[in-house]
């Protein structure tokens, strides 16, 4: 072969070669889109700045690059994305909107921000069709608007990691113990410097690591100082109270707390040494039962009038026929008009001394009238009903304890107690009162033979 047929084979290889080249390209050219054209990050940081003494607010500079504009930045956004995860698993995309001039600097304030948290920033070009131009936008107070989840990514730059200031709650937020009661506690949360777009409470537990459920006392930001009541809390124990700031930004809300503060509730005051509890009304109501050890134990059955525990005039109660025997009472009866008991013969008089004695009927409807309707709990392992007081938030338990009819026991899911009164209709009924949990009003007449428990009152 000449010199002259290699340079021809060759060039028309080479001709060969583009051509199948430029069906390449042109193949390729098909599937190329618009957003690869921003092979490189289409915007650049200036500059990245904290705001204010708190580190909540992040201050940005961006300008574009000049590959914005030689690919028709118009169709485009720049901005930002930003979270506390590397990884921008959770993260919030910020408009700066389009430049206007070659220099032109775009500035954003990150004003939801997280104190003492790390956060990372890299710019992002965003695709903004301009037939969506009049689509509306969610503005923060620091005047930025949010792209949507939607929105193309089309390039991002270099990420920026910025740590905020540390927050010390007790620097802002100043709560005092003003009070101290047997079922309260008083306390004052003031603002010493007051700090903008957060919520403000203090937190409450009787555990001094606030794991066994928190109460939560919201603080109303309008109020320059706010004194809250935390009350029928358990008498003569330790509680844990501590302030709290939560910062809410657009993805969560995170809570940084102040040092915690242990504070006891007072003893409960006594009478004759027996404790009683003071629930707003015309008389204080023992915390037990006559012959109870502690507020759920039911203490004794007592027929009305009689201070030996199960025993009518004298003979106890299981041993008396009721069914052929008809008991009579040698006093409250129609010969003398007593209707009151006598202190002789008021138990709580005779074991606990005066002032204390049974109850007036009176002072049991009271009860009823100014407590909330009765909530059943457990106190080890015994059931007892709540009584709060709607008044001061105080309360009193009555064990569910039953009651002695006919010489019998009746272990019914009632609390009863005797009043000191005897029925108008009948000398052989005692008014008594009968609790449940569910708001049952049980004032009724019972037979003076029967056994029920007493809790004893006295007037202050």
């Amino acid at each position: 072969m000449t010199q002259k047929d290699g340079f021809s084979r060759m060039k028309k290889n080479c001709l060969f070669a583009c051509l199948l080249g430029l069906v390449a390209l042109s193949s390729c050219k098909e599937e190329i889109t618009e957003p690869l054209l921003f092979d490189e990050p289409g915007i650049d940081f200036v500059k990245v700045e904290r705001e204010g003494v708190r580190g909540m607010v992040i201050s940005c500079q961006m300008r574009p690059t000049r590959k914005m504009y030689d690919n028709h930045f118009s169709y485009y956004e720049c901005g930002m994305e930003y979270s506390t995860d590397s990884l921008f698993r959770r993260s919030v995309k910020v408009s700066f909107g389009h430049p206007e001039s070659d220099d032109y600097v775009k500035h954003a304030r990150l004003s939801d921000l997280f104190p003492d948290s790390v956060y990372y920033l890299k710019p992002i070009l965003v695709k903004a069709d301009h037939l969506l131009a009049i689509r509306s936008y969610i503005t923060d107070n620091g005047g930025n608007r949010y792209l949507a989840d939607t929105d193309d990514i089309i390039c991002s730059g270099n990420v920026v990691t910025v740590k905020t200031i540390p927050f010390d709650v007790d620097d802002h937020v100043a709560v005092t113990v003003t009070k101290t009661a047997p079922m309260s506690i008083s306390y004052s949360m003031e603002l010493t410097d007051g700090i903008s777009n957060c919520t403000y409470s203090v937190w409450f537990s009787n555990d001094s690591l606030f794991s066994d459920g928190v109460k939560v006392i919201d603080y109303k930001p309008y109020q320059q100082q706010n004194e809250t009541d935390l009350k029928t809390l358990n008498a003569s124990t330790n509680y844990y109270i501590r302030p709290c700031v939560g910062f809410k930004s657009r993805t969560d809300t995170t809570f940084y707390f102040g040092s915690t503060i242990k504070v006891q509730t007072d003893a409960l005051p006594k009478k004759n040494g027996m404790e009683y509890v003071d629930l707003g009304l015309s008389v204080m109501w023992a915390f037990c039962n006559v012959d109870a050890v502690s507020p759920e134990e039911p203490g004794g059955y007592y027929c009305w009038g009689e201070t030996k525990e199960l025993t009518v005039n004298g003979v106890r109660v299981e041993t008396i026929d009721y069914v052929n025997t008809i008991l009579t009472y040698s006093k409250y009866n129609s010969s003398d008009g007593k209707r009151t008991l006598d202190s002789a013969d008021d138990v709580a008089s005779v074991k606990w001394g005066g002032p204390w004695h049974i109850p007036d009927q009176q002072d049991i409807l009271d009860l009823w009238a100014n407590s909330e309707h009765f909530k059943q709990v457990t106190i080890n392992g015994k059931q007892v009903l709540k009584v709060i007081s709607k008044i001061n938030g105080n309360y009193i338990y009555l064990p569910i304890a039953g009651f002695y009819g006919a010489g019998s026991y009746f272990d019914w899911p009632q609390a009863y107690i005797w009043s000191r009164n005897l029925s108008t209709l009948n000398n052989d009924y005692g008014i008594a009162k009968s609790l449940r949990s569910d708001s049952y009003d049980g004032s009724y007449y019972d037979a003076r033979s029967d056994c029920l428990n007493v809790r004893p009152v006295f007037k202050p």
